[in-house]
């Protein structure tokens, strides 16, 4: 393939059928923070400075085959990171079985933040997400698979088309769910039943707090669009209140919500005890952020 001599477009870079060599690499080290944000007295690199950047300091890869190919299939979300499902065609270094779907997500300082230029170092940004995203699921080992999805792994791989630039992607477990605000979209969001809201607030702050009192991990990004619900893949037609309006009336056991959280990168840690085992102590936590979220949130 011809190598390209203009900056790409991220679209030309990511889309359904690119094909991905992925090697494993050791996580970046955490920048310290000072380094996240550009000095003010020099420049804003726009994208053309950061794809040169990353061409000149792309990573030397190993003589030997790649550790996994994924074939992208789906595009999940373009935040700061492109997130894709995608379809594995070596299993060697990810577990998730043939013809099932994985998550790819996608570290490219170049296309870090959609285009948006402002006064964040991309490359200095993405080697702290990543960094933060794997030492989350690290801590959270017995909760994979349950209450956040599987981790498969840091890897690096080459743009062939781009002069070989390499980019760090992280490969996770598909779940089958809806993030909550794409099923509860803002402007039907004040629908939503009392029973349903306070019944999705309780689980939420309870997942949040299960990783934070096991693992010291604080989503400071807590958000509906980062908690996916599972819906089971069969209707059974079963109403769940008895509210007309209610979107979730269908859809959402309030006595039985499975829950996922998702994106673990914006995070903090602690690794102090919290005594949140105590009953008495989870339920002042929990009522002291309820009803904030009872608003912001459905």
């Amino acid at each position: 393939m011809m190598e390209t001599t203009e900056t790409p477009l991220l679209t030309q870079t990511y889309h359904t059928g690119t094909t991905l060599q992925l090697y494993k690499h050791p996580v970046p080290d955490r920048p310290g923070l000072h380094t996240l944000w550009i000095p003010f007295d020099q420049p804003i690199p726009d994208v053309n400075d950061r794809y040169a950047k990353s061409v000149a300091e792309r990573i030397t890869l190993p003589s030997t085959p790649p550790d996994v190919t994924i074939t992208l299939t789906n595009e999940l979300s373009t935040g700061r990171a492109c997130v894709w499902t995608a379809v594995e065609h070596k299993s060697s270094a990810a577990s998730s079985p043939d013809d099932t779907p994985i998550v790819a997500k996608i570290f490219d300082p170049v296309f870090f933040g959609t285009h948006r230029e402002d006064d964040t170092n991309a490359f200095a940004v993405c080697d702290f997400s990543v960094s933060k995203e794997v030492e989350s699921y690290d801590r959270l080992k017995p909760f994979q698979g349950t209450k956040i999805p599987r981790f498969y792994g840091h890897f690096i791989a080459p743009l062939p088309s781009q002069h070989n630039r390499t980019i760090s992607i992280i490969l996770l477990e598909y779940v089958e769910g809806r993030d909550l605000r794409r099923l509860v979209p803002e402007d039907v969001a004040d629908k939503v039943c009392n029973v349903h809201k306070e019944a999705i607030v309780d689980a939420v702050i309870n997942l949040h707090l299960d990783l934070l009192d096991y693992g010291g991990v604080f989503l400071t990004d807590l958000r509906p669009r980062n908690v996916l619900l599972k819906i089971p893949k069969v209707s059974t037609g079963h109403q769940y209140c008895i509210m007309p309006q209610c979107p979730l009336r269908l859809v959402a056991d309030c006595n039985n919500l499975d829950m996922i959280m998702i994106d673990l990168e914006n995070v903090r840690y602690f690794d102090r005890a919290f005594h949140l085992d105590d009953p008495k102590v989870r339920a002042k936590v929990r009522e002291g952020h309820k009803r904030s979220m009872m608003v912001d949130w459905l």
